[in-house]
């Protein structure tokens, strides 16, 4: 997988391979919603739009399936009165949510065929490796600290000489401002 030339649409594949249940699910869920709402607008465009209801078979079927889920848009426009179609003299208005449907696939297409940045792709590597050879983050490690062992009160020295009062580390989340020194205090979490 070093390959120099590896395109957006193979990381999305390796990060589909690893993603979690949830995220899968999730991800599951939306492509449903909108598989149903492309059938749907689909086929509202075909039969009801009045610019391509009267096309022959082949340019009605080109036509919903370019305006595909903004059918339903359309249709709940007409049906709330906001757009008036007449089928006598039908305008070319349907063009425009074909038009916005096809340039966002079109999008997604074109970014799917670019190259991975190869230090952000190495970079990802890289902490996945640590993470399999036992390495934790120190954002992991301090989360996994329970409260009760934490500082109970702390005083820190940045590099500026300020004092700040620390009381985070009581859950045993936080760092410590600028690397300074630290003291104990005498009381207990604040």
């Amino acid at each position: 997988m070093m390959n120099e030339q590896m395109t957006l649409f193979n990381y999305w594949q390796e990060l589909w391979r690893e993603a979690t249940p949830k995220t899968k699910r999730a991800l599951r869920i939306t492509a449903i919603v909108y598989v149903v709402l492309f059938l749907l607008g689909s086929y509202l465009a075909a039969t009801q739009m009045a610019a391509i209801a009267p096309m022959d078979l082949g340019g009605k079927a080109f036509a919903a399936v370019s305006v595909g889920p903004f059918g339903v848009v359309w249709q709940l426009l007409t049906w709330l009165g906001v757009l008036v179609e007449d089928p006598r003299n039908p305008g070319l208005g349907w063009l425009v949510p074909a038009v916005l449907h096809l340039a966002f696939w079109g999008g997604v297409y074109y970014l799917g065929i670019q190259p991975v940045n190869q230090m952000v792709l190495n970079k990802r590597r890289a902490r996945k490796h640590e993470a399999k050879q036992g390495n934790l983050s120190d954002s992991n490690i301090i989360a996994a600290l329970p409260g009760e062992t934490g500082v109970p009160f702390v005083t820190l020295r940045t590099r500026r000489r300020r004092r700040y009062r620390w009381s985070r580390l009581c859950q045993g989340a936080g760092t410590y401002p600028g690397g300074g020194q630290y003291a104990l205090g005498q009381r207990g979490c604040t």
